[in-house]
């Protein structure tokens, strides 16, 4: 009886800690992209960009880091 409660108390800790570390990691990225997905929104909106809504979340956090980087030193996004 000891050994199955060790069982389901170590099970128990698992799927905590992975809930955690899935927090962890993935509500940072969300935070980190839904302003570039607005600004993607936007920019569909008038007819630019029309491509790029079929990329993966791992291309879409390269182009929302290339614009951030644009808006942080004041450049015109190229790409």
């Amino acid at each position: 009886m000891g050994f199955f409660l060790g069982i389901l108390n170590m099970l128990a800790f698992i799927i905590i800690l992975g809930v955690g570390l899935a927090t962890i990691v993935f509500v940072p990225i969300l935070l980190y992209v839904i302003p570039y997905y607005f600004w993607l929104a936007n920019q569909q909106s008038r007819g630019r960009l029309k491509g790029r809504e079929k990329h993966s979340l791992v291309k879409h956090l390269k182009y929302a880091t290339k614009l951030y980087a644009c808006w942080l030193t004041g450049k015109k996004p190229t790409d």
